[in-house]
């Protein structure tokens, strides 16, 4: 089951995320404002409400939508409750919205979570309108055109075992954590496939 979790980073173009497909939506506090703008009705909104539109928040609860309220010194972000939120409800897939933003801070923490995710066996990606970030670990196939720009780092260590094929520059076997040598690589198929022996790797498909 796919979900759909929103939160509340930066979202510039709302026509983007129009055609997202999803099964459930879990909204992190203030991202209630761009599933307003969305039309998308949550499943279920999550959080503290520090940053939320209080009168908007009284429309979904007025509507049915479950709302769970948390308190605002606690060990885990909104978009994290919202993320465990999705898996509780059964979701093996699961894309962020609103994930990338001014707060680096939560930005870096959200890309955190899409490691736990894979460790979880959970796909996980974020996406923003220039941006498509998830995880590789073991064997992967991704879809592409030639052309599209692709980068691969290490992540929570050095990756071991490295191959790649479709792509521009071939993978080296071995990728330092503190030497990434990974940036703008290059499909040159429409499909790029990519093993990690040890390890895992953060890849991001940019868009200029």
């Amino acid at each position: 089951m796919k979900g759909l979790v929103i939160t509340h980073g930066v979202i510039n173009d709302i026509e983007f995320y129009k055609d997202i497909k999803y099964d459930i939506c879990v909204c992190a506090d203030g991202g209630i404002e761009y599933a307003h703008k969305l039309n998308i009705r949550p499943d279920i909104i999550v959080g503290d409400f520090d940053s939320c539109d209080r009168e908007l928040l009284n429309i979904y609860i007025d509507k049915g939508v479950k709302v769970e309220k948390y308190p605002a010194e606690k060990d885990f972000t909104d978009t994290q409750l919202a993320v465990n939120m999705a898996v509780e409800m059964g979701c093996d897939e699961i894309v962020i919205i609103g994930g990338i933003g001014y707060r680096m801070d939560h930005t870096i923490a959200n890309i955190h979570m899409l490691a736990e995710l894979s460790r979880r066996n959970i796909k996980g990606r974020i996406i923003d309108e220039h941006n498509v970030i998830f995880i590789i670990k073991g064997e992967e196939t991704i879809e592409g055109k030639p052309g599209d720009i692709i980068s691969l780092i290490p992540f929570g260590g050095n990756a071991r075992g490295l191959k790649s094929e479709g792509l521009y520059y071939q993978l080296p076997d071995f990728m330092d954590i503190y030497m990434p040598c990974g940036i703008s690589n290059v499909f040159t198929e429409d499909k790029a496939w990519i093993k990690v022996g040890e390890g895992m790797l953060l890849a991001i498909m940019a868009r200029d």
